[in-house]
């Protein structure tokens, strides 16, 4: 048949519908077509279906039985097929849930669980360091230790600065972190008579330990971080926080063994080798 004037004939494959693939027409025609296929394939199913419960009634018929048992047997399938989908959900909720609380769990321990000890031999001199006034004649340096080498700063003479102060300090950076440890252990000898720690956190905010009295024999002196005294930097200088607002050591930037004013009087040189620093 000719097509009526106005009409246009539609054509999947011509050469202008493979030069313009986005052309509208051509896109309606396939939608058109996947929705026909659908629906072939809809009925077919339903006609297997109808196909198998006309044969599951004969079958009934055949034996003396009521052919309306099929409809029942039909709606019995079906609920059990919706029971066990109910118990493949619950159970994927159960597992769902279990991944979850052991993930749970697992954080909780990390968390909990108390951070590995460190210890430093503070013979890293990129770390360590010597802080002291131009007036006093000390060094910091690595003397023999048996077959290893330790930490020894020598104080030969304190002198006062314009401050009438005389400081000295083993000062090192880049220290693990002190959070959540619990107790500090040096291990240390020396001529000097007594030395103190400071754990330094952010400019106006510090924690000094009690006074250590060295001697002359190795001995390790063990500290619990909750005996250093939390200070923070007022106008009139260091003062202790109130006790309501104390927190133990963390955040520290750098640690310092303070070995001059005010821990050694003036006329108090001589020398401090360590072993260690162990922080758990």
């Amino acid at each position: 048949m000719l097509p009526r004037p106005g009409m246009q004939r539609l054509s999947v494959n011509t050469p202008s519908a493979a030069m313009h693939p986005t052309d509208p027409t051509d896109d309606l025609l396939r939608t058109a077509l996947d929705l026909a296929a659908r629906r072939d394939r809809v009925r077919a199913v339903a006609g297997e279906q109808a196909t198998s419960r006309a044969l599951v009634r004969e079958t009934l018929e055949s034996l003396g039985l009521d052919p309306t048992l099929a409809l029942d047997a039909e709606h019995h399938l079906e609920a059990r097929r919706a029971q066990r989908r109910r118990t493949r959900e619950r159970a994927g909720l159960i597992v769902t849930g279990g991944i979850a609380a052991a993930i749970v769990a697992v954080v909780a321990i990390v968390m909990l669980r108390a951070p590995d000890p460190w210890s430093d031999s503070l013979t890293d001199t990129t770390r360590w360091s010597l802080v002291k006034n131009d007036e006093t004649s000390a060094a910091f340096t690595r003397t023999p230790d048996g077959p290893g080498e330790v930490a020894t700063v020598f104080i030969d003479d304190f002198g006062k600065d314009d401050r009438g102060q005389w400081p000295v300090e083993l000062v090192g950076q880049s220290l693990p972190d002190f959070a959540r440890h619990e107790q500090l252990h040096l291990e240390a000898q020396g001529t000097l008579k007594r030395v103190r720690i400071v754990l330094n956190g952010a400019p106006d905010e510090r924690w000094v330990s009690p006074t250590l009295t060295l001697g002359e024999t190795w001995q390790t002196h063990t500290l619990t971080l909750r005996s250093f005294e939390h200070q923070r930097l007022e106008r009139r200088g260091w003062d202790d926080v109130r006790r309501s607002e104390r927190r133990l050591p963390h955040d520290i930037g750098s640690v310092a063994l303070v070995l001059g004013a005010p821990v050694n009087s003036l006329d108090r040189a001589g020398a401090l080798r360590i072993r260690s620093l162990v922080v758990e």
